[in-house]
């Protein structure tokens, strides 16, 4: 009987191995969802057209300030439409999205002038856009988007990569739901395979399991 009872522990312990060998196996223990395949990236020249991060996006939150006259519209705060347009006193609907700051407030000018006053001076600003860093980094974190920037840069932004770090499973997410798996390994060597990282992207390392 006692040899037995010694036995049933360690055939628990091998039930315990299989059944997390099968779990690896199916998927279960990666950071990929059963059934996603995302690609790798094919490098900046095969990459498709990138945003202009200069112009006004859909969801943006603009702000804007009227000033140079004596009775000029209150100030407006309103994020962009899903059609790209803010609505504003007086003049009704103005398409943002696509315009740049200094292209839409000579749109919104236009629009108030001559009709609606004989000066007015406007300034269209978009509150701070922000990108995403998590997983296997120091500091995970949503980060000021500053201008131009790119995957590892906004990883080493994040503290670096940390001891667990899978550093060639790296997840790229565009703000449109384009995904990119990136080696972060192979683009410290070829700048052309380290993509641009744009306002609203999410970057997420993934842990190494070896």
């Amino acid at each position: 009987m006692k040899m037995f009872s010694n036995c049933r522990p360690r055939a628990a312990i091998l039930a315990t191995l299989a059944g997390i060998l099968a779990l690896f196996s199916s998927g279960c223990l990666t950071n990929e969802p059963p059934g996603e395949k995302i690609p790798h990236y094919p490098g900046r020249t095969k990459d498709p057209a990138a945003p202009d991060t200069n112009a006004f996006n859909v969801d943006d939150r603009v702000q804007v300030y009227f000033s140079g006259s004596s009775e000029p519209p209150q100030n407006h705060q309103e994020r962009i439409n899903s059609d790209g347009s803010i609505t504003l006193s007086m003049i009704g609907s103005v398409q943002a999205a696509g315009l740049t700051p200094q292209e839409l407030e000579a749109e919104i000018q236009r629009r108030y002038v001559p009709e609606f006053f004989k000066r007015l001076s406007v300034s269209a600003q978009r509150e701070d856009r922000f990108y995403t860093v998590g997983g296997e980094v120091r500091a995970p974190a949503r980060l000021n988007y500053l201008g131009e920037t790119s995957v590892l840069r906004a990883i080493a932004a994040a503290g670096h990569f940390t001891d667990f770090a899978d550093m060639k499973d790296v997840k790229l997410t565009r703000k449109s739901g384009k995904k990119w798996r990136v080696n972060a390994i192979a683009a410290q060597k070829d700048d052309n395979l380290d993509p641009r990282v744009y306002p609203g992207d999410l970057i997420h390392v993934d842990r190494s399991w070896k």
